[in-house]
C-alpha cells in the first residue's frame, strides 16, 4: 500500500543515516516500533471488502447509480473538504486501508491513527502485508517535526520511549497526504455518482488521475467515509474513516512523558544514544543471514551492560529489521 511504503520510506531515510555506522562495525539505527502516543490504531475496524462494494459502471448502468453527472468544483464536497484540511491548524484521522491485487486477493491491511499540527505529525500504523506468499506483520509508530531542525522519532508506546533521528524536510514530505487528502490533486473533470457499500448507498465523487480511478464516498456530515481507488494495474485500495477531526490533533502531536534518546555516532562510527541528561549509551546489534535482528547489546559510558533497560529498543529495531 502506498501509505505504508511512504511511512516506511521516511523511517528508512532516518535509519540509513544511522545504519552507515554499522558498515564500520558499530551498532545500527532504530526504526518504527509498536509505539505511539496514546492513539490505538488497533481499535479501528477494518475497511470494507471488495464484495461489499458496488461501483457504477463506465456506461452509467451499474447497480450503485444510474448515472455520473459532471460536477462543478464549486459544488464539490471533496474540494471543500480538502480546503478545510489544508487550511486547518490541526487535523486528526483514524481509519483503515486495505489493498487488493488485480485478481481480487487481499495483499495488505493497515489500521492507523494520524494527526498533525504546526509542523508536527504523528503516525501510528499496525497491520500486515504479503511479502510474496508470506504474510508479514507491520508496525510503525513515529512522530515528525519539520522546519530548520527536522527530525523523525521512532516510538514505543507502551514504554513511553523513543529514538530521535535528524532528517531533511524533503525526506518527510508526502507521508500523510494520501490518507488525509492534503496532497491529492483533484482534476477539473470530477463527477457526482453513487456507490453502494454494505447495502448502503452513498453520495460519491469520482475522477481519474494518472490512470487511476478514485471514488470518495461521503457521510451526511459531508466528510469522507470511504475512498476506493481502482488502480491502473488492476488493483484496488480501499480506505475507511472511523473518525475525522478538523481543528484538533487530539493531543497526539505531543511527546510529553516520553524519554527520548538522540541517535549519534562516535569517532569509529558506532551508534550512540544520548538522553536528556547527556548520558551516552552504545548499541551493538547482531543479525542473521536474512538481516533479521538476533541480538542487541546496550552499554553505558562505563561499559556496564544495561540492555535490560532498553527492551523497548529491541521492539523498535526488530520492527525495522523484519522481526
Amino acid at each position: 500500500m502506498r501509505l505504508y511504503k511512504k511511512a516506511a520510506a521516511v523511517l528508512l531515510a532516518a535509519a540509513m543515516a544511522v545504519s552507515m555506522m554499522t558498515a564500520c562495525g558499530g551498532g545500527a539505527g532504530g526504526n518504527g516500533g509498536n509505539g505511539g502516543n496514546g492513539g490505538n490504531a488497533g481499535a479501528v475496524p477494518s475497511a470494507p471488502t471488495l464484495e461489499e462494494i458496488v461501483l457504477p459502471k463506465d456506461d452509467g448502468e451499474g447497480e450503485g447509480t444510474p448515472t455520473k453527472t459532471h460536477l462543478d468544483k464549486a459544488n464539490s464536497w471533496l474540494v471543500a473538504f480538502q480546503n478545510n484540511v489544508v487550511n486547518a491548524h490541526a487535523v486528526y484521522f483514524a481509519g483503515s486501508q486495505s489493498s487488493y491485487s488485480a485478481a481480487g486477493t487481499q495483499t495488505e491491511e493497515l489500521k492507523m491513527v494520524m494527526a498533525s499540527t504546526a509542523g508536527k505529525a504523528y503516525v501510528d500504523m499496525t497491520g500486515w502485508g504479503l511479502e510474496g506468499s508470506k504474510k508479514e506483520d507491520h508496525a510503525i509508530t513515529f512522530y515528525m517535526e519539520s522546519g530548520k531542525a527536522s527530525a523523525v522519532y521512532a516510538l514505543n508506546k507502551s514504554a513511553k520511549a523513543g529514538i530521535k533521528m535528524n532528517l531533511s524536510a524533503d525526506d518527510m514530505e508526502g507521508i500523510t497526504g494520501d490518507f488525509d487528502f492534503s496532497d491529492i490533486q483533484i482534476p477539473a473533470n470530477i463527477y457526482l455518482t453513487e456507490v453502494q457499500i454494505g447495502g448502503t448507498k452513498y453520495r460519491a465523487e469520482t475522477y481519474v488521475q494518472d490512470g487511476n480511478e478514485y471514488y470518495t464516498c461521503f457521510g451526511t456530515d459531508k466528510r469522507p467515509k470511504y475512498q476506493i481507488t481502482k488502480k491502473q494495474n488492476g488493483g484496488t485500495d480501499v480506505s475507511a474513516y472511523q473518525e475525522i477531526v478538523i481543528g484538533s490533533d487530539k493531543g497526539m502531536c505531543n511527546l510529553t512523558g516520553y524519554t527520548i534518546y538522540t541517535a549519534g555516532e562516535d569517532a569509529q562510527h558506532n551508534l550512540l544514544l544520548s538522553d536528556g541528561n547527556k548520558n551516552v549509551f552504545s548499541v551493538v546489534i547482531e543479525r542473521d543471514t536474512n538481516g533479521k535482528l538476533t541480538k542487541m547489546t546496550v552499554k553505558d559510558a562505563t561499559g556496564k551492560d544495561v540492555t535490560k533497560d532498553f527492551n523497548w529498543l529491541a521492539e523498535i529495531l526488530g520492527s525495522f529489521y523484519g522481526n
